[in-house]
């Protein structure tokens, strides 16, 4: 039986070479990638959060996870969602994917494989696997 599958939106980052804050940005006059990103992950995860910075005292519209520890990047985001849900698998998506659409998102999680530690895409650019769009099941902590 497979985990049961939780959601994350990964926003925790500091934006520092946009200067502004990514998950704000609003594209093609719609939504900003911060509600599309969680817009995607409510259509295929029974739970979702935005993975904030352990410093982001902002309201958000979402349910948030903190991380738990300082400038570790998305592994921070991750390790705060296993520390949260350890039982659950977790869809995980960075906040800058404004090309990602319903039917990417729907096929990765068709093709998951709860046997695997993680189901990702690889890039068709290099090859590498796509670690920001992936599903982690709880064996991946």
């Amino acid at each position: 039986m497979s985990a049961p599958l939780h959601g994350l939106l990964l926003a925790g980052g500091k934006s520092r070479r946009m200067g502004t804050d990514k998950a704000a940005l609003v594209v093609n006059g719609e939504l900003n990638l911060r509600d599309r990103g969680m817009q995607l992950l409510q259509a295929h995860t029974e739970e979702c959060y935005l993975s904030i910075a352990s410093d982001d005292t902002r309201p958000h519209p979402h349910p948030t996870l903190p991380d738990r520890h300082e400038g570790i990047g998305p592994l921070g985001g991750l390790e705060a969602a296993i520390a949260h849900a350890p039982e659950a698998a977790w869809l995980v998506l960075a906040c800058d994917l404004p090309l990602l659409t319903e039917e990417v998102l729907a096929r990765l999680v068709a093709e998951r494989d709860s046997a695997s530690e993680a189901t990702c895409f690889t890039s068709r650019f290099d090859g590498l696997p796509e670690p920001l769009c992936a599903i982690y099941e709880p064996a991946a902590a």
